[in-house]
């Protein structure tokens, strides 16, 4: 399958006495651009690119069935609950949660809980001792190249990118049982993991990260590099990413 790509701009010249004048205008053309397998074509969808839906759903607090704590728990394991709390959000990073210094832990088997601690994300009051963030969307490059993407998380972060993994094109579920394109899971600080990823300017990237919190603290800090940039452009990606709910 290909894609008709529009636009290229043609040049007239014109020469009036002795001055050459250059005329410009936009000619419609029609280029034929491969679509990559694992990425969907852009009228798929209909709104903005107003950012990612993001969910919270609750996590297990028994060790053996924590997403986060667990390696045998599903990063799925979520699809049959009901959220928490919903809402949107063009940032791919959820800000560090530490322990509080004036509060003891109750321990819930071997989870350190602080009772005392809450907070806001995305306009969704959520509990950062135990709990999973599930950011999905689209994700539009801006440019055709070898993209970085760089993920730190306290407990564990699941990245999907594309159509082959994280959901079908136009679809409203996930790709059952397909392999992450980036798993990363710490307890403590950490070096961030890096993955890189071809991607063609202008095609829609389904984007699916499911971020476990388990215990304090909690951080997730996802940072994307462009081609031809040297550093790191950190989330928010506003006008690059749209929901999956479009």
């Amino acid at each position: 399958m290909s894609y008709l790509a529009p636009n290229l701009r043609q040049s007239l010249y014109l020469v009036r006495g002795r001055k050459l004048i250059t005329l410009q205008r936009l000619v419609t053309t029609t280029t034929n651009v491969p679509v990559p397998t694992n990425a969907c074509l852009p009228n798929i969808i209909t709104c903005e690119a107003v950012g990612l839906d993001v969910a919270f759903h609750a996590n297990s607090v028994v060790p053996e069935e924590a997403y986060g704590n667990s390696t045998t728990v599903s990063p799925n394991y979520y699809v049959e609950q009901t959220a928490l709390g919903t809402g949107s959000t063009s940032d791919l990073t959820v800000p560090r949660v530490d322990i509080p210094d004036n509060e003891s832990p109750t321990y819930i088997g071997t989870l350190p809980y602080y009772a005392g601690v809450r907070d806001t994300y995305a306009d969704i009051p959520y509990n950062p001792n135990n709990g999973t963030f599930v950011f999905s969307g689209y994700f539009r490059p801006p440019f055709t190249g070898t993209y970085s993407i760089c993920v730190e998380a306290d407990s564990i972060d699941t990245f999907y990118l594309g159509s082959d993994r994280a959901f079908p094109c136009g679809g409203k579920g996930i790709v059952p049982n397909s392999d992450p394109t980036l798993v990363v899971r710490n307890f403590g600080d950490s070096e961030p993991i890096c993955i890189v990823q071809n991607l063609v300017e202008g095609f829609l990237y389904p984007l699916r990260s499911v971020y476990g919190m388990y215990g304090l603290p909690s951080v997730l800090l996802t940072n994307i590099t462009f081609p031809g940039t040297a550093a790191n452009l950190a989330s928010p990606l506003e006008g690059l990413l749209f929901p999956q709910s479009c």
